[in-house]
């Protein structure tokens, strides 16, 4: 039920702009900080421990390929979403709690207006828009710290890295 009316909120436009950028704001930009945090670590242990394995019974360009594929096809995506359930759901479900209890929902329906539209309905899109953002900002900062680990820890040149990140790449990738 609540998922029709909220497909029926953002349908027939009942959505304040004014809600959706704040949810952007909140789901967004301030989740940008540990993003970065998660995926710089991602690189840096991925280029790391596979510069240890590869590079002494493989090509070192290969080194590119395994970071840029890693961050890109796994750890980019399931990291970001497993962080930002945590930080947004647990924020989420404070804000719904906090609303029950003072009654504020209760508030919203005497006055006539439609609960979901001013609470759900912003959160949901604005998670849908900005979690392929934040997944693309955690690729790029997962494989330039994977490239700046692979260059001071074991020698490997960037155009090395770069060399091998761009032999295996594919547009599907993404």
């Amino acid at each position: 039920m609540l998922s029709w009316d909220t497909l029926v909120s953002i349908a027939t436009l009942k959505v304040r702009l004014k809600d959706i950028l704040t949810q952007l704001h909140i789901m967004g930009v301030q989740s940008l900080p540990i993003v970065f945090v998660t995926a710089t670590l991602a690189g840096i242990v991925t280029s790391q421990q596979g510069g240890y394995q590869l590079i002494s019974s493989s090509p070192q360009y290969i080194l590119g390929t395994l970071v840029v594929q890693s961050v890109v096809l796994e750890l980019a995506p399931l990291l970001t979403a497993i962080v930002l359930v945590g930080r947004i759901g647990a924020r989420i479900t404070a804000e719904l709690g906090t609303m029950v209890v003072s009654e504020q929902i209760d508030a919203f329906k005497s006055l006539g207006r439609d609960p979901i539209s001013i609470i759900a309905a912003p959160r949901i899109i604005a998670g849908v828009l900005t979690m392929p953002l934040l997944v693309g900002f955690a690729n790029v900062i997962g494989i330039n710290a994977g490239m700046l680990m692979a260059d001071f820890d074991i020698g490997l040149g960037r155009e090395t890295f770069l060399y091998g990140a761009r032999l295996n790449w594919h547009s599907w990738d993404l």
